[in-house]
């Protein structure tokens, strides 16, 4: 009768035991894929803060500067960002395309990432090589997935869309901006 409640004990004891290891290894793992997760939420969080510090950096060093241009000769840009703020800006016809992301970029009212449009909605492609790797990697990070450079090509994320001549190459007047264009500033963040 002791053998068979002593058996009885021991087996109950080792499906306990089981029981108990198959929710330890299951409370292991989740506390595994969380401490994953947090390192991952740190890791991303010190790669947008690495992005956010080089901007940072490039817009501190932007100066606001009077291009020497006719009267007669300038195209005045109104910049709308996305909070409403504007902003009237002069170019020389001459001058690179790249001078809209710099005088955008100048504003306070400027998001981080952003892309530029003219009004009626078409895309213009000023951003300059290293915004749009930075961007790249920081949309890859947003979105989940790899984003490569050539999907950034004219601002977006087509990657269809590319031009002949290296964009921040050409200047207003080759890309057809005409005087008292609106450009609007959209977040991608």
């Amino acid at each position: 009768m002791r053998t068979k409640r002593y058996a009885a004990e021991r087996q109950l004891r080792a499906e306990q035991n089981k029981e108990y290891e198959e929710s330890l290894k299951v409370d292991r793992a989740k506390r595994t894929a969380k401490l994953e997760k947090e390192r991952l939420t740190r890791e991303w969080a010190l790669r947008r803060q690495q992005r956010y510090f080089v901007i940072s950096c490039y817009r501190a060093t932007l100066r606001e500067e009077n291009y020497r241009c006719d009267k007669q000769d300038r195209i005045t840009i109104q910049f709308r960002f996305p909070n409403g703020a504007r902003k009237i800006h002069s170019f020389s016809p001459h001058d690179p395309i790249e001078r809209l992301f710099e005088a955008a970029h100048l504003h306070e009212s400027c998001p981080i990432f952003f892309q530029l449009f003219i009004y009626p909605r078409k895309e213009i492609d000023s951003l300059p090589e290293w915004f749009r790797t930075i961007m790249a990697h920081h949309l890859a990070d947003v979105i989940g997935k790899e984003t490569s450079i050539e999907q950034l090509s004219n601002g977006n994320l087509s990657p269809e869309a590319s031009h002949p001549i290296t964009p921040w190459l050409r200047t207003f007047q080759e890309v057809g901006l005409e005087n008292l264009t609106l450009v609007l500033v959209q977040n991608v963040d």
